[in-house]
């Protein structure tokens, strides 16, 4: 699933459903480039206002002048977003409510708060080896060391797990974190180490939520957090209110009157987060099977 999709579902289901309350828009009459300032439209809408924002793809232009159907920017990549080269034809929204740009930096920082809610990614490294000469910097990102396991013999089919503070002491000072071998292994045969570190934040709408290490289970339903998020601190018109809570109604989430919808679709979300979290937790113990 790639970030555009969560940013279009949110959009479909939550933010606008049924077309609710969605932004007019016009289309480009030619392709653009990321320094033009003359914009020119088809005219499918008409008396733009000054100093009105448009936004094509994930860029935000601020107008200055309208004549006819064509528009000349004031600035280009307006309010931190990226100016860019637009084809013919693309849709161009006028002041949009909720822009591109808005419900991708709230994804972000969606995916930052995972690691405080005890989601992240697992991985694992076997190129290195066992002494007690120096301490280890672990690999890049790596927050927490999960297990250290060492084969018993050459062929790799038995395993020893070691125990922190008895057979190595992590030191969580440095970035990424370090750790110590104190005893119990064999010189220079490999060991195989698991650790946690957090999903990555996206650059781009094109980002895979795989490749970023969000876990596919948890990935449909980021549209929730992601419509609870902006939707927590707005008035919602109410026709949208409705139609938000018969789309919960759906999932056997009741609202009452009284309930802030966005907490409600947050709440809802977490729901979903903390299972992951609980999986994992539950999966720490069985990564490998150890014989003593």
């Amino acid at each position: 699933m790639l970030v555009s999709d969560v940013i279009d579902r949110t959009f479909n289901e939550w933010l606008t459903p049924a077309g609710i309350d969605r932004a007019s828009f016009d289309t480009l009459l030619s392709g653009i480039d990321a320094s033009t300032l003359s914009i020119p439209l088809t005219g499918r809408i008409s008396n733009i206002p000054h100093d009105s924002i448009l936004e094509i793809d994930s860029e935000l232009i601020l107008v200055s002048t309208v004549s006819g159907s064509t528009v000349t920017a004031q600035e280009r990549g307006y309010l931190e977003t990226d100016p860019a080269t637009h084809a013919s034809g693309s849709r161009v929204y006028v002041t949009p409510q909720y822009p591109r740009k808005v419900l991708f930096n709230a994804l972000n920082t969606l995916l930052g708060d995972l690691w405080t809610q005890g989601v992240y990614v697992l991985a694992s490294t076997s190129s290195y080896t066992y002494s007690k000469s120096a301490a280890l910097s672990m690999p890049s990102g790596c927050k927490r060391i999960v297990s250290v396991l060492q084969s018993r013999y050459t062929d790799q089919t038995r395993y020893k797990r070691f125990v922190k503070g008895r057979h190595y002491e992590v030191f969580p000072e440095f970035t990424p974190i370090k750790m110590q071998f104190l005893g119990g292994g064999v010189t220079d045969r490999a060991v195989l180490i698991s650790y946690c570190k957090e999903v990555t934040a996206a650059s781009s709408e094109a980002d895979n939520l795989t490749t970023l290490g969000v876990p596919s289970a948890l990935q449909p339903h980021l549209t929730l957090g992601l419509a609870g998020y902006l939707l927590q601190s707005r008035e919602i018109p109410r026709v949208q209110l409705e139609e938000i809570r018969t789309l919960l109604a759906t999932q056997g989430v009741q609202v009452g009157a009284a309930l802030n919808v966005g907490q409600s679709l947050y709440n809802q979300y977490l729901r979903y987060v903390l299972a992951e979290a609980q999986k994992l937790r539950q999966a720490e113990e069985g990564i490998f099977e150890i014989v003593q």
